[in-house]
Parts: C-alpha cells; structure tokens; sequence
C-alpha cells in the first residue's frame, strides 16, 4: 500500500501537530517573565523563490523588556524516533540573530534559505528562539550577600521544513501485526498502585519512498483484518488519537523508515491486518 502525501494535507498535518509536539521549555522559575510566543510555530519553505524565506515573529507578553537570540538547528531523525540536533546556521540568513523586545511588543525574525537549491529531498529544522537571561540582584542589608533572584527563561524551537518545489511523500506499509501497549500508573500515583492493563494495539513498520517526508501522526489510520472472534474487523484511529500513541510520527524521505505502535479500540486476531491513510 503506497499513499502519496500533497502540499495541502501536509499543511493541516504540520498546523495540527505544531501545538503539542514543538512547544516550550521553561528553565528556572519566578516571576520576572509571563510569556513569550513564537508564530507560527510550523513553516514550510521550498528551496527557491519567494517561498525560500519565512518570518516568524516573537512576542513578548511581559512587563519588562525581553532579549533573545534565534539560531537554527538541524534534524536528523533515526528509525526508533529520536533526532539529533546540530547546528545548521550556514543554510539560513537569519535576521537579526539578537534582538531586545520591549514590553508588550513583537519582532519579526526573517528567515531565508540559503542552502543547495537542487537538494534532492526534504530537511527539517529547528528555529529555536531562546530568551537571554539577564542577571537581576536585589540588594540586601548593609553587610550581608546581595540576594540573587531566580528568572523564567523561555526556549522555543519552531519547526521549519525545506523541501524540493514540488515534491511528495510516499508512504507505504511494509508489516502490520497485533500487539499491546503497556500503559504506565498516573504521575504521582503510591509506589503500591499497579499498571493499567494493556491495551490492544498494531504495530506497523512504514517507508517513505518520496522526496517529502511524511507526518504519520497528522492523518486517519484505518486497520481491516479479522477481531479474536474470527470476524472482519474495521477500525479507524483519527489524527488526535494518532498523535497521542506516536507523536508527530515523523517519517523522514527517501526510503525513510519507522517502526509506529498504534492504539486501537479493538484487538486483532491472527493474521494479515490491512493498513491504510486518509487526510
């Protein structure tokens, strides 16, 4: 089963995902800073032409005036779903690198690629926006340490891909089989607390023979084979129940591949499970 993957679906799997798979992380506590945001949080550029460069714009939600820095990283992305970042600031004019945001203002970073022109399949990268922490110190009595305070300092990684005008994903399965997942006891739960019981589930290995790479978390799953009863079976696991069993599911271009456990209401019985996509 191939499944090719157009522009406009990628754009509502991208906007979809953005939210709860490349958020924030917050270093420190206090209250010396409220919010800072970062719009959009997904681009899509392609290698050449006006589509080639991108604005982002921070903004500061706080009271006080806000310095940050933008620097880009790229992703490499293994089979089990972990990346690597490294740096990649040599593909992108990035401008301004630094920049201070007053209270309640914004800035608009520009973000131009600057990469091969002719590259083959897509990349992906992160813009991450990171606030400059600025040391504060609140005297104390004569005689004693001054007393250092404690900042919030927000760190924020935007999600850019860059691909070939025009290119596709696509997405065939190579094995589905049933299995289970094994659900964890609720965060804070007494040492005494057991496991849920575990839940059924399809384990499916996945390539991606495009030139685009594909968001498997973003898209209908539907599963066709027989139930423990020996009758046929038909499920269908919509994007926000994907996105919760697999994240992002990013499968990488190119002969990219990926081993995906999905949840289902239902388990499979034995023998061939049929697995396809639908926007």
């Amino acid at each position: 089963m191939q499944v090719c993957f157009g522009r406009k679906q990628r754009q509502r799997s991208l906007i979809g995902l953005s939210a709860a798979v490349f958020g924030f992380s917050l270093l420190g506590l206090g209250q010396s800073a409220l919010s800072m945001t970062v719009q959009p949080m997904v681009t899509e550029l392609v290698t050449t032409g006006a589509a080639s460069t991108a604005r982002i714009q921070v903004g500061n939600e706080t009271a006080a005036a806000l310095p940050f820095e933008a620097k880009v990283l790229k992703l490499t992305w293994h089979e089990d779903g972990s990346r690597t970042e490294s740096p990649a600031d040599e593909d992108f004019l990035v401008f301004p690198p630094q920049g201070l945001i007053g209270a309640g203002g914004h800035q608009v970073v520009r973000v131009q690629w600057l990469g091969d022109p002719q590259m083959k399949g897509s990349e992906s990268f992160y813009l991450e926006i990171r606030q400059l922490p600025i040391q504060i110190e609140a005297k104390a009595d004569p005689g004693q340490r001054p007393i250092a305070k404690i900042q919030m300092v927000y760190d924020i990684k935007a999600l850019m891909v860059v691909a070939p005008r025009g290119a596709k994903s696509a997405v065939r399965v190579l094995s589905a089989e049933p299995t289970t997942i094994q659900s964890k006891p609720p965060q804070g739960a007494a040492p005494n607390v057991k496991s849920p019981p575990p839940t059924p589930a399809v384990k499916v290995v996945v390539e991606n023979d495009g030139e685009r790479h594909a968001l498997m978390g973003g898209v209908n799953w539907i599963f066709e084979g027989k139930g423990l009863d020996g009758k046929p079976q038909r499920l269908v696991v919509k994007p926000s129940a994907a996105l919760a069993a697999i994240g992002v599911g990013y499968l990488p271009p190119e002969g990219g591949r990926r081993v995906l456990t999905v949840g289902v209401e239902k388990a499979f019985g034995p023998g061939p499970i049929k697995v396809s996509f639908t926007e």
